[in-house]
């Protein structure tokens, strides 16, 4: 266990048996229901009477014997699979809510919960999966990813929140795209030796992006929870309760303006420095020697050896082997033989869930490699590794979300089969990360990827037609993020022609160790958006009705 549940947590889950009891009974409605369900990570997906339940997992990290109880819950309730997100949560899909109870208090011994996993509420703390292993960072931020959980989780004003209150914390600013796009980012930084962070705020993704301001320079470590709660705080008091549309935080900063924000900011820092109710960091960190030429292992290039995909931890002789999840999906079974796997191992072996909805297995002694290929081998999505589906990132879509506008992951099949049909040299597709939402919600975080795209749908010759509005150039800077822009909307039936044409576009036109970001960046959108316009092109109805229809 990484942190303490909080001390209600058995009640508020006897509480919401009762609710359950009462909605399965038909004494409570679906509307006051539907509140209770998200504040504890539970939605109703687009089957009627199917459900999610939303697994916290505090910047990513869960044991070999927690993975042992997930991949159990997997292969008895829902459809047997489990969904890493790219907020680094994993998720039950197509469950019945009347075993919500039963989950959650399976959860509970185990130290995981499914609470705040939804809702407006302060959500999952992701962290970098390379947290505390990369050579590039000068200490292990999970404690503090961890110990604000813990507090959150604790108080009842992060369950009563104007609308979600979304927290990433990075190991450095090479690595912190995630810290500079959501409602708080910490970014770790040594000062005289003294570790510490630059503190980020106002960031977001959806229908309107914002990358986030710098609001404190640096603050020792010890009051990254301080600091989350007077950004709380804050939010609780200005965020927007009668629009729900307008009631994130990053419309605070665009309606108040930076300096008024950084004036009560500050002044709720320093009551919240004095709150002895909100506690420091008591952790003592261990300092990591890094060089002024380490590269993070987020952006470097891997190992290959034993048909696995390897990184070198900082600590000597230890691995961080990468597994690829198509579409972030795992059986409950195969995670289930993957916790023995990782219990054989020994030491001090953890799992990490990462952004792109793949699985990080840590500290595997690099000696030992040959023996993990030969265990997983059997495994279902072992079969899959090093497969063009791989370079895709994308959310559940229209599937089974009921947000969801199109088919984000049949599409992403859809273009993986182009891409492999069209015989893309390996050492590019290699270079190449497309993200894919369903909707402009994004799930699949296409605003964060050099590649990516939405769904939404427009019309022609009077009739709607699924499609996807591209968008490209994302990048991390020394001086914050820049978010993907937009350079047209393409019909879902033709994006897949046209992310192979950007694909030998970039092959062709690729100059020597040129990157995806800096090879757009290089030809700029306008070439990117007459490139696109081809696709663009949509048929009368009458000669191809299934161009109108989305991918099955």
């Amino acid at each position: 266990m990484f942190y303490k549940l909080a001390e209600d947590t058995d009640k508020d889950i006897a509480m919401f048996t009762d609710k359950v009891e009462q909605f399965c009974s038909g004494e409570l409605d679906a509307a006051h229901f539907k509140h209770d369900c998200a504040t504890r990570g539970i939605y109703e997906q687009r089957v009627d009477g199917t459900y999610m339940f939303r697994i916290r997992l505090s910047g990513g990290q869960f044991t070999p014997q927690q993975c042992q109880l997930i991949g159990e819950l997997g292969a008895e309730y829902g459809d047997g699979y489990l969904h890493m997100t790219t907020r680094q949560n994993v998720q039950i899909q197509a469950a019945n809510i009347a075993d919500a109870p039963t989950v959650m208090k399976r959860l509970m011994p185990a130290g995981l919960s499914m609470r705040a996993g939804g809702g407006n509420t302060t959500r999952n703390v992701m962290t970098s999966p390379f947290a505390g292993i990369c050579p590039a960072t000068p200490f292990d931020i999970l404690p503090y990813a961890h110990a604000i959980t813990e507090y959150m989780l604790a108080i009842p004003g992060s369950y009563t929140l104007p609308r979600k209150y979304k927290i990433s914390i990075a190991g450095s600013e090479q690595d912190a795209g995630y810290a500079m796009a959501n409602d708080l980012g910490f970014v770790a930084e040594l000062r005289n030796d003294t570790p510490g962070f630059k503190v980020y705020a106002g960031g977001g993704l959806g229908a309107r992006p914002r990358a986030a301001d710098l609001i404190i320079d640096w603050v020792p470590a010890d009051r990254v929870i301080k600091i989350a709660e007077a950004i709380r705080r804050f939010f609780d008091r200005h965020g927007d309760r009668t629009n729900r549309a307008k009631a994130r935080l990053r419309y605070v900063f665009e309606r108040l303006g930076l300096e008024t924000i950084k004036k009560e900011i500050n002044q709720l820092t320093r009551e919240v420095l004095a709150d002895d109710d909100v506690p420091f960091v008591l952790h003592e960190t261990e300092l990591f020697d890094v060089t002024d030429d380490a590269t993070p292992l987020a952006s470097s290039s891997p190992n290959h050896a034993h048909k696995l995909t390897f990184y070198r931890q900082c600590q000597e002789g230890l691995t961080a082997v990468l597994l690829d999840l198509p579409h972030g999906l795992i059986s409950g079974n195969d995670l289930i033989r993957l916790a023995t796997i990782a219990q054989v191992l020994g030491g001090p072996v953890s799992l990490r869930a990462t952004q792109e909805q793949n699985l990080l297995i840590t500290h595997v002694p690099e000696l030992a490699l040959e023996e993990l290929s030969d265990a997983l081998s059997g495994l279902e999505f072992f079969q899959q590794q090093n497969h063009a589906l791989n370079r895709f990132v994308a959310c559940t879509g229209a599937s089974t979300c009921r947000l969801g506008i199109c088919l984000s992951r049949n599409v992403s099949a859809a273009a993986a089969r182009a891409l492999d049909h069209a015989a893309i040299p390996k050492e590019i597709l290699s270079l190449i990360d497309i993200r894919v939402s369903g909707c402009p919600n994004a799930c699949g975080g296409h605003h964060l990827s050099p590649i990516g795209a939405f769904g939404t749908r427009i019309r022609h010759d009077g009739h709607s037609l699924p499609a996807y509005q591209v968008v490209l150039g994302a990048e991390q800077r020394s001086d914050g993020i820049q978010l993907a822009q937009p350079i047209g909307k393409i019909p879902a039936r033709a994006l897949p022609d046209f992310f192979v044409a950007l694909a030998k576009d970039f092959s062709t036109n690729r100059e020597s160790s040129e990157t995806v970001t800096c090879y757009i960046h290089r030809q700029g959108l306008v070439h990117f958006s007459e490139l696109a316009e081809p696709f663009a092109q949509i048929p009368p109805y009458d000669e191809n009705p299934e161009f109108y229809t989305d991918w099955q």
